[in-house]
């Protein structure tokens, strides 16, 4: 009787979408030994089997309720069964799924103060919460039926939380609820220690040494240890057995004078969670301060640029229009739980992808939802230096993530991202940096990191969990045409504020560009110091115009250019020095095929 009354509190298209799961279940189970994985696996047959527009999106990824079913090859003759005759209905709680399916809806999106009911939850609510209950079952299909290997982690699936993202984001709307004010209104919570500060930030709990200290060893009650030695950085996930939530931080924090036992589950190195027993006083001390309102406002000014205020010459990302594109996709993500990071080759364009896009802002070229962005790039070379004590690394990007988090436009930019992370790692720990920054990537503030090739394998690819907290946007050289048209929009740029002026006629011009570009290919390169296009000809470019400027020049000359290539050391000596002759020989032969044969100087009468 239970099952029926909270089975008729649905509406009639989930209730009839939740039929079609059941029955997929009983199918399946007869033809599986693994009951425990049917139930996702009927929901996802079955969102497929229904009309809906995630039907639709699948449909338009190739991903087809025919080929899904093959996975399984349920009987031929199925039908959808009346409720009650499915198994599940006649010996399981339907009540225990439902309500914990809109209990966690209710509290992902901000709807426990509304009057948000059972009949309120739509087909795709169901679908969105029970195919992530056993999601192994659901990849494995995919990767067999159409070769989509790691489905959670694809684009398609991004592509799929941001439509459903933007529906779930409307049905909040309509019960008076903006996501994104409430993501904003969340607030932190800080107390200053003896040894430690604490953090919280309404999920987990941060612990970090002040930054005079190292490490320190707190005596602990385990039968076998007597103490632990706590680093520069550590996670709580569990106070007295429970999970880290409100109530459970505030009656910690309420009871903290009480000279208590108290028992902490850490977030070993290992990934391993760690469970001991400590006497309050020993682990923190006497004096607890509450930091809540404290002012985080000098930290971005301090170590941050803010990129859409600068002043720009040009168009910083000329022929990256695709690249800019996908970052603006991926800002828009309605959860805004996916950062970026942009791997390439040293001086391929990272960082002026990233510009191109502060560019476009400030002229009101991007989408509606992103044109009070504000992007502030991250000096990682400022946080790094000064740091005498490991850790201190930590609490300066803390300082920076908090205030960051309080502004829903604000984007970070951290332009080789490694060296923050590698910065904070002291030898025999892992990367503390990269700890601190996962739990603030998963919406709670977004970032743009750029490093190369060979520092993501290094850094970030080991490292699995902070990995898929980013999507990857891997960038290559332009090509020989996308490179000839930055240069040709850089001389025009340099011409209107530079002393010295790029004044070759378009034929010569022309000549000169497609020089510089074979001149600077990849095999002109000295092999340990492998710098790419277009930064290595933008340098030859401008050290032209330095070299012309210098000689008190309005116009710069062939030898200015032939001088520029031979002061770069990335280009073998060889290279530029054929190179150098090949340039000055063809404004030489241009010079001759143009120059009069003969010059008649009079005309005399002849005389006999």
């Amino acid at each position: 009787m239970e099952n029926e009354k909270i089975y008729n509190e649905l509406n009639e298209k989930t209730k009839k979408y939740l039929k079609v799961v059941l029955s997929y279940m009983d199918s399946i189970d007869d033809q599986t030994e693994n009951k425990t994985s049917s139930l996702p696996i009927a929901a996802f047959l079955a969102i497929l089997h229904e009309k809906s527009f995630i039907k639709d999106f699948f449909n338009s990824k190739g991903i087809t309720y025919e080929k899904c079913v093959e996975y399984f090859n349920p009987n031929k003759n199925f039908e959808i069964k009346d409720i009650n005759q499915t198994k599940f209905y006649q010996k399981s709680d339907l009540s225990n799924v439902l309500i914990t399916i809109l209990d966690n809806f209710k509290y992902d999106y901000y709807l426990e103060d509304c009057d948000f009911f059972l009949n309120d939850l739509e087909p795709y609510h169901l679908f969105d919460y029970i195919s992530m209950s056993n999601y192994e079952t659901i990849e494995n299909m995919l990767l067999s039926q159409f070769g989509i290997k790691d489905f959670y982690k694809s684009d398609i699936y991004d592509e799929y939380q941001t439509i459903v993202g933007i529906k779930c984001s409307e049905l909040a709307e309509e019960f008076g609820v903006d996501l994104e004010e409430k993501m904003q209104e969340e607030e932190f919570e800080e107390y200053n220690l003896n040894n430690f500060n604490i953090v919280f930030d309404g999920e987990t709990v941060f612990l970090y040494l002040n930054k005079n200290i190292s490490n320190i060893s707190v005596p602990i009650q385990n039968n076998n240890i007597k103490e632990i030695k706590f680093g520069p950085y550590t996670q709580i996930t569990k106070i007295n057995g429970e999970e880290i939530n409100e109530k459970v931080f505030e009656n910690f924090i309420s009871s903290f004078d009480n000279s208590v036992f108290c028992q902490f589950t850490i977030l070993e190195d290992n990934g391993k969670e760690f469970t001991f027993t400590a006497y309050k006083e020993d682990m923190f001390g006497t004096v607890l301060i509450n930091n809540e309102n404290a002012s985080y406002n000098t930290n971005l000014k301090k170590y941050g640029d803010d990129l859409t205020e600068a002043a720009y010459i040009k168009d910083p990302a000329v022929g990256r229009e695709k690249e800019i594109r996908r970052i603006e996709q991926i800002l828009l993500y309605p959860e805004k739980d996916k950062s970026i990071i942009i791997t390439g080759d040293a001086g391929c364009g990272k960082t002026a992808l990233v510009k191109g896009l502060a560019y476009r802002v400030q002229k009101g070229n991007v989408p509606t939802p992103l044109k009070n962005l504000k992007i502030i790039s991250i000096d990682t070379t400022t946080i790094v230096a000064g740091t005498k004590y490991v850790g201190t690394i930590e609490e300066k990007m803390l300082g920076i993530l908090k205030e960051a988090s309080k502004d829903k436009n604000i984007v970070l930019f951290i332009d080789e991202i490694h060296q923050a992370i590698s910065g904070g790692k002291s030898e025999g720990d892992n990367n503390t940096v990269a700890e601190i920054l996962k739990p603030y990537l998963d919406g709670k503030v977004r970032i743009i990191g750029a490093t190369t090739n060979e520092e993501y394998a290094e850094y970030i690819e080991p490292n699995t969990a902070f990995k898929t907290r980013l999507k990857k946007i891997a960038i290559k050289e332009p090509t020989n045409e996308v490179i000839y048209e930055i240069i040709d929009d850089l001389i025009n740029a340099y011409n209107k504020i530079s002393f010295s002026k790029f004044l070759f006629d378009e034929e010569n011009k022309k000549h000169i560009i497609n020089w510089l570009i074979e001149s600077t290919k990849n095999t002109s390169r000295v092999y340990n110091d492998r710098a790419s296009n277009p930064r290595l000809v933008l340098d030859i470019l401008k050290e032209a115009y330095a070299i012309a400027a210098l000689n008190d020049k309005e116009e710069i000359e062939i030898k200015d250019i032939c001088e520029a290539l031979m002061n770069e050391d990335r280009i073998y000596e060889s290279k530029r020095n054929s190179q150098s002759e090949l340039l000055k020989t063809y404004v030489n032969k241009d010079r001759e095929e143009h120059r009069p044969k003969g010059i008649i100087l009079e005309f005399k009468k002849r005389t006999n």
